[in-house]
């Protein structure tokens, strides 16, 4: 887990809609250099890397690996695309 002022370029940051629904407290944020998807821990579980970030009461998860797998595991995108690639 990285430290808790955020990634680089978290100041620069601007929220995002995705092409899917959001649960209630997650929302997609991008900076100048990453995405995160932002999750209220106090609504939702989430496991953290050494790619994320929390800060207060909220996980910023990195887009290429820890948001594809917390969406996929709550349900919010298929599995199965992802793993098709890999095949």
């Amino acid at each position: 887990m990285q430290g808790t002022a955020g990634p680089y370029g978290w100041k620069a940051r601007h929220q995002v809609e995705l092409s899917v629904p959001l649960p209630d407290g997650v929302t997609f944020w991008s900076t100048p250099s990453h995405g995160y998807l932002r999750v209220d821990l106090r609504k939702h579980s989430a496991t953290i890397t050494a790619y994320d970030y929390v800060m207060g009461d909220f996980a910023l998860l990195e887009e290429d690996c820890s948001a594809t797998v917390w969406l996929m595991d709550n349900g919010v995108i298929p599995y199965e695309p992802y793993i098709e690639q890999y095949r």
